[in-house]
């Protein structure tokens, strides 16, 4: 019941500001790809996990293929879920250059242990490096207009 309440307001706000919805045919063969790792919070670095999240946004923002980044943290710190999304599987894949390549990516692997990272999309080979592919085969978008 708390998670419709805490819905509403987020709802309510989309309904007001968006004139009208376009609902558009998910594209199996676009593409984008989604990003979704699952990753442990080292316990020695809980307490920095939130000031970690905006410099890695910060960086991944930046990039001319990064569409949307967003981290979940579990309630009780441990877990932290991202959903990332890119206009390419090559735009992923810079962003992990990017990343690895500098200091924050000593910094994220010294905070979090990756338990599983998925690239998901329409357009994918059947397999990309150590993760798991998902390919798509169908649903729908949601846009205002």
């Amino acid at each position: 019941m708390k998670q419709i309440f805490a819905f509403m307001p987020t709802f309510l706000l989309s309904v007001i500001f968006c004139n009208a919805q376009k609902l558009t045919a998910t594209d199996v063969n676009s593409p984008e790809v989604t990003v979704v790792v699952d990753i442990k919070v080292n316990p020695q670095f809980k307490s920095e996990v939130k000031s970690l999240v905006p410099e890695l946004s910060a960086l991944t923002i930046k990039e001319a293929g990064a569409l949307s980044y967003n981290y979940y943290l579990s309630p009780d710190g441990n877990k932290i879920l991202i959903i990332e999304q890119y206009k390419s599987l090559s735009a992923f894949q810079e962003h992990g250059k990017n990343l690895f390549s500098g200091p924050l990516g000593q910094k994220f692997r010294s905070s979090f242990t990756v338990n599983s990272i998925v690239v998901a999309g329409g357009n994918l080979p059947d397999s990309v490096g150590n993760f798991t592919v998902m390919k798509s085969i169908g649903g729908f978008n949601s846009k205002c207009e």
